[in-house]
């Protein structure tokens, strides 16, 4: 029987009225029932609405744009308009570490053309969907969600970077899916998969992600019952990652991002990256305390403390510990806080695994004060909403606030009708290479900011740039020494000979003949033929570092390195000399002073040399170019280099025997000298 359209109207309000409640979690009231008053639990749901409302003002209000978001964009504009997935359209170079977040942002590009706000609004629907998806799916308690939502719209790390135009907004919506299912699964072959998908997809988003996920998928496998069907069904699960590992080593033919060779290639030693790592930290305890202490807090609560869903949690935190170890160990970021928006995250999803009902409301507010006044130990997001000062946006270490950097001219608040948006110096640069190719038919080799001026030039202007980001030859070259080097700011040599020609012309032309057979290898793999099997056979020996070689490594790190024979620097002056103005003395610069040995000094025990009294250095001892010892001179209190110093040659370097000896300044500039250098 035909139900009459006002009877079939009822039924939809009703269903409609039902899914609110469902969403809110608020029991349908019974009509039979006198009308009661509202409970503390409907009363916290209606305050958790309005909290995660709050939020989203917040981060609407801080929503910023920055450079490094337009790097991707500009592969995102080339990949619309049939260019490929490339920076240059010359070259194969994948110069994006996001492709999950690049594949989405070209999927509503496509239809916008338009890159501000369409990258602003995914970040924002992806800040939104991962806060629903915590607030009234992953926390076990109102209250629990209530403090969550409290720690992260205090912390500035991650409000600042839920938009920004990088993948953080859906690095945090895939963590938020994936332990929606992972704390209530039973672990079956089907939540299996499906949990190594999302891990999959997050590993397609960032690669390093990957840290988060790996213990928790560990857990969920040891507490399966068939081991190997669900073994199995996570492999399945991992297609995406997969399937773009494989196509990235055939389209590009490398299996990692062209910034993964640049950054991580950089020479530099172990424990400067630790040491960086550990400013990295300090600098996020100074600006926005409230987040790592959040994060140390919620990590150790889940690794010995939390006693429901005791293994799932653990894992959780061990995720979260390996990520901190990782971070410290390349040496953090420039972006303040940008690496520890996630593990913020991670560690609220923790402390959301608290039964915490039976607790009395006395210590629940204690624990919201608690939060507040870590809060309120920083500038907080509520309160740094107007003109920033920029001043105050870099720290000594090279470390940056990004968005108080960027904010005046991308901040969405500061956006009006009066200029186009965004308003911003290195969009006119590219606007105005733009012009000149539009009007000569030329195409520009333009050396460097790459994000604003490569989206706003166009796809016929081709950009490198010294950090050697979207460069696939300077990101394998070693980054040039300097003693005050910044850091993911890893300056390749920029006067390479011939390599100007060589990108204009298309002809390869570089002077140094071994970086000429190296270009010649790389260029079959970024330009040649897709289907040669030269081609592929050149990518499995370049990734297996079988043309290494050919860079001489050492002359790309240290170019303007001033070469002496220990005869030319052995000769005692007559003391004190006060000056580097002397005639007498070896003047170097910050690639420092390279004395070759004579084999009857390679073994002795004792260095004695004149130098500059008020200056740091290091002194290196090679065997082949291997370093088989260090020493490191401090400043004296006195100018000059009148002192002699008197040093005890490192008893690896003894035994091992060294044919060089490199003597690196540590401080100061742009030049320094020496007196003499003697060894016995």
């Amino acid at each position: 029987m035909r139900v009459p359209p006002r009877r079939r109207k009822g039924k939809i309000l009703i269903r409609i009225k039902e899914r609110i409640y469902t969403i809110i979690n608020i029991s349908e009231p019974d009509p039979n029932q006198p009308e009661a008053p509202i409970d503390s639990r409907k009363f916290l749901h209606l305050l958790l609405l309005l909290l995660v409302f709050i939020f989203m003002l917040i981060v609407t209000r801080r929503a910023w744009m920055g450079d490094d978001a337009y790097i991707t964009l500009r592969t995102v504009d080339n990949f619309v308009n049939g260019y490929g997935l490339r920076f240059n359209v010359s070259e194969r170079v994948q110069s994006f570490t996001h492709p999950f977040w690049m594949f989405l942002l070209s999927a509503v590009y496509f239809f916008t053309r338009e890159p501000y706000f369409t990258t602003l609004a995914i970040s924002l629907l992806c800040t939104l969907g991962a806060m629903i998806v915590f607030t009234f799916g992953i926390a076990r308690s109102q209250w629990v969600a209530l403090i969550g939502l409290v720690i992260l719209g205090m912390s500035n790390a991650f409000v600042d970077y839920s938009t920004s135009g990088l993948e953080n907004p859906l690095t945090n919506l895939l963590l938020a899916v994936f332990f929606v299912v992972y704390l209530k699964a039973t672990f079956t072959p089907k939540h299996i998969f499906w949990l190594s998908f999302i891990a999959s997809l997050a590993g397609f988003n960032r690669l390093d992600t990957l840290l988060f996920y790996f213990p928790p998928l560990v857990i969920a496998w040891l507490l399966s019952k068939d081991k190997k069907l669900t073994m199995l069904m996570g492999i399945l699960g991992q297609f995406p990652l997969i399937a773009w590992e494989l196509f990235s080593l055939f389209y590009y033919g490398f299996p990692f991002p062209n910034t993964y060779y640049s950054k991580l290639g950089t020479t530099l030693a172990r424990g400067e990256m630790l040491v960086q790592g550990l400013i990295y930290y300090m600098n996020s305890l100074q600006r926005d305390p409230l987040t790592l202490l959040i994060v140390f807090f919620g990590t150790i609560v889940g690794l010995f403390f939390i006693r429901q869903n005791r293994w799932r949690v653990f894992a959780i935190s061990l995720g979260v510990a390996l990520y901190l170890v990782y971070v410290l160990r390349i040496g953090g970021d420039f972006m303040s806080g940008r690496f520890f928006a996630a593990p913020l995250f991670m560690a609220v999803i923790i402390l959301a695994q608290f039964e915490i009902d039976a607790v009395r409301t006395e210590i629940k507010y204690l624990a919201l004060v608690i939060v507040l006044l870590l809060g309120l130990s920083a500038a907080l997001p509520t309160y740094r909403l107007a003109s920033p000062d920029v001043s105050h946006s870099e720290s000594g270490q090279g470390i940056t606030d990004e968005r108080l950097w960027y904010f005046p001219s991308t901040g969405l608040v500061k956006q009006n009708r009066r200029y186009e948006v965004p308003f911003y110096e290195y969009r006119r640069i590219g606007e105005e290479f733009k012009l000149i190719t539009e009007n000569t038919d030329e195409t520009i080799y333009l050396e460097g900011p790459i994000g604003m001026a490569g989206y706003y030039a166009g796809p016929t202007i081709h950009l490198i740039d010294y950090y050697g980001l979207a460069d696939p030859l300077r990101a394998r070259l070693p980054m040039i020494y300097k003693h005050n080097w910044r850091v993911a700011h890893y300056i390749r040599w920029e006067q390479i000979e011939g390599y100007d020609q060589t990108i204009v012309s298309g002809e390869n032309h570089l002077a140094d003949s071994g970086l000429r057979t190296y270009y010649d290898y790389l260029a079959l793999i970024i330009k040649g033929p897709l289907w040669d099997m030269q081609r592929f056979k050149t990518i499995v020996n370049m990734n297996l570092g079988k043309f290494d070689y050919l860079i001489d490594k050492f002359s790309y790190r240290y170019p303007e390195v001033v070469e002496k024979t220990y005869a030319k620097v052995n000769d005692v002056q007559q003391l004190p000399i006060y000056s580097c103005e002397n005639e007498n003395v070896v003047r170097f610069k910050e690639h420092g002073l390279l004395i070759k040995l004579p084999e009857e000094q390679q073994h002795d025990k004792l260095l004695t040399l004149a130098i500059n009294n008020n200056q740091r250095f290091q002194i290196l001892f090679y065997n082949d170019r291997e370093v088989v010892g260090k020493l490191v001179i401090y400043p004296a209190r006195a100018e000059g280099i009148q002192y002699a110093r008197h040093l005890t040659v490192p008893r690896s370097a003894v035994d091992s025997g060294y044919d060089e000896i490199h003597i690196l300044p540590l401080s100061g500039g742009p030049f320094y000298c020496t007196a003499y250098v003697q060894l016995q």
